[in-house]
């Protein structure tokens, strides 16, 4: 019989009992649907999760482990990925209007169809990302293109 995972049995279960999941062992864990929006997952290992269509607006994900992790679809609206490792995570079709996209490390990571309007992000990651038919606004970074209106395809 599966259970339905909520926020609250998370934070039950792995919670560092200020109301967020920072350090929590994550790994693998499937969260596809969930609303985590506001947590604070900094410096957690959520590699290999899957956070497919997740609402995680606002989420700290600052220093986290997360390669390998599926966020397609994912509304990721102001998240916080400063200093996290992405390496390997799918973005494919993920809401990420003006998340901090500060990463230590995104080899492999794919942003395809990907809303990044108004994201702050490393001008060196942005021209090397694969984002296809990516939504492309105001991007904050030092990027010759940052500032412009305009869908990258």
């Amino acid at each position: 019989m599966n259970t339905l995972l909520t926020k609250e049995s998370l934070l039950k279960t792995n919670g560092d009992g200020e109301g967020g999941l920072k350090g929590a062992d994550l790994d693998g864990l499937s969260m596809a649907g969930i609303d985590l929006s506001g947590t604070d997952m900094d410096y957690s290992d959520i590699a290999n999760a899957n956070f497919d269509g997740a609402s995680l607006e606002g989420v700290n994900f600052t220093g986290a482990k997360l390669t390998g992790t599926s966020f397609k679809g994912a509304f990721l609206n102001e998240a916080d990925f400063t200093d996290a490792v992405i390496d390997g995570c799918d973005f494919t079709g993920a809401d990420l209007l003006a998340a901090d996209l500060s990463v230590k490390s995104y080899e492999g990571a794919i942003f395809d169809k990907a809303d990044l309007t108004s994201v702050w992000i490393d001008s060196d990651m942005f021209s090397a990302m694969q984002r296809e038919g990516a939504v492309v606004e105001d991007v904050n970074s030092g990027a010759s293109f940052a500032g412009n209106s305009k869908q990258v395809s």
